[in-house]
């Protein structure tokens, strides 16, 4: 389909019957076909910059016709704080890091996680997860999505990589059989567990402490590592991509999607608008022809506009995300070797406030990126001068104390936790009964700060000497 074509088609339509929004839609899926139809690999920006340009004015004319409003669209964040926020988190931990380099234990754990996940993401086409760092490394290495492709915007590069690595793994010995739902799996069999158990012992220091299996295919392995027998390599940053003017592989894929994802965003316009997520819709045609018109490198009007929306934004994360990498660089290959050290310093002065409450710290860890897990279950105590006053019920020999479940005692337990951990936020617990009444048996908390590591390891002990404790 040539210019000439196109044109005659979209004259078609504009003289066709139908109010003036309907031929603008039409004409709009008209354009969205025909750049599906020139989307192919080798193809040149001048023949797509017509129809792109095109399709940018004949949205906007739809967005302006419809009152499409940019600043009344949901918007998703993955932090619980803001970018100023955080940004002025980060600066002020980049300065106390220099004073105190363990407090940045976090960070460091967060670079020591991402080494791992894509040393085994390069090696095995599988992904780690679940890490729990405490006084040992824990995490899954997980075959569900054994040699998937996951990404968005480089997806014949990335299969390109998987079936060089399948290849390789297969003549190194590996045994590799695609199933009914998966095109690859990992078989269960001795030849591929020795090679795991080799590829553990060399890489991390340890065999894994169990493989798990179902139905004659390997799943998962589970790991426990120690700190200073995996070296780390930082994860490089990806050059700066200098716009082709020709189509890619991958951005035939890209391109092709955002069509997609435009056709149904018009499709489904009028059901959405009638509950009142018109505007959302909008949003999303609005996105996809920014979209277009980055794979394609042709910055029309509605790209423009997107970017200096986001522009503030962006350039905050970005110096985020500047400050946590010089962190990381300058830490991670320090802090690492002393990780058990400095995170039992810290479980020591937890379990201090946690004993002044009655309760015993039955899991602590630091996850993957600077968040920590902590477990309370119910102690066996003998305090006479409790740090932290709770209501509940003593054995009258004086030896166990039930925590009533009670929302005051809750509200008082977490008031004790966040004045130490600020960002500490109540996920779960668990209640019993005993003697006619409920008490509250364990306390799963969660963190989101990683400074609240550094306020743990600066707590001053909660000392009781006539306290004496179990867990239950």
């Amino acid at each position: 389909m040539d210019y000439f074509t196109l044109d005659k088609e979209l004259s078609k339509i504009n003289e066709g019957d139908g109010t003036p929004t309907e031929r603008n839609l039409q004409e709009i899926l008209v354009l969205l076909n025909w750049l599906e139809q020139v989307s192919v690999v080798g193809a040149s920006s001048s023949v797509l910059e017509y129809p792109v340009r095109m399709l940018d004015n004949h949205c906007q004319i739809l967005l302006r016709t419809l009152a499409f409003d940019p600043s009344d669209t949901p918007h998703f964040s993955l932090f619980k704080k803001g970018e100023d926020e955080r940004l002025r988190d980060i600066q002020v931990a980049a300065e106390l890091f220099k004073k105190n380099p363990e407090s940045a234990v976090p960070y460091a754990i967060t670079a020591y996680c991402d080494s791992i996940s894509n040393q085994v993401d390069k090696d095995l086409l599988a992904f780690a997860t679940d890490f729990k760092a405490g006084h040992n490394l824990q995490f899954r290495i997980s075959f569900s999505s054994f040699a998937a492709s996951f990404s968005s915007t480089e997806r014949d590069s990335e299969q390109k990589r998987i079936e060089k690595r399948l290849q390789e793994m297969e003549k190194a010995g590996f045994v590799i059989k695609p199933s009914r739902r998966k095109e690859h799996t990992l078989v269960d069999c001795d030849a591929n567990r020795r090679f795991l158990r080799e590829y553990c012992e060399k890489t991390f220091g340890r065999e894994p402490f169990e493989i798990c299996t179902y139905k004659g295919t390997i799943q998962e392995l589970r790991m426990s590592v120690q700190y200073d027998e995996y070296a780390p390599a930082l994860k490089k940053e990806k050059p700066d991509v200098v716009p082709s003017k020709t189509l890619s592989a991958d951005g035939v894929i890209c391109l092709k999607k955002e069509i997609s994802n435009a056709r149904s965003a018009l499709a489904s316009y009028d059901a959405m608008n009638r509950i009142g997520s018109g505007n959302t819709v909008l949003a999303c045609l609005r996105g996809c022809v920014k979209q277009i018109e980055t794979v394609t490198s042709i910055h029309s009007t509605i790209w423009q506009e997107i970017e200096t929306e986001v522009a503030e934004t962006r350039s905050k994360n970005q110096q985020i995300r500047a400050i946590e990498k010089t962190i990381q660089e300058s830490v991670t290959p320090k802090l690492i070797p002393q990780v058990r050290e400095i995170f039992a310093k810290a479980e020591k002065n937890l379990e201090s406030l946690v004993e002044s409450m009655g309760f015993y710290l039955h899991d602590f860890h630091l996850l993957q990126y600077g968040h920590m897990d902590i477990v309370l279950s119910r102690s066996c105590t003998v305090f006479r001068e409790p740090k932290i006053k709770l209501d509940g019920y003593s054995e009258d020999r004086g030896c166990d104390f039930y925590v009533f479940n009670t929302m005051k005692n809750m509200n008082t337990i977490m008031e004790a936790v966040k004045s130490i951990i600020p960002s500490a936020s109540l996920d779960s617990y668990k209640a019993k009964t005993y003697a006619g009444a409920q008490y509250i048996s364990e306390i799963h908390i969660l963190t989101s700060d990683p400074m609240d590591f550094l306020r743990m390891l600066q707590m001053e002990p909660v000392s009781d000497k006539e306290t004496s404790q179990k867990g239950e």
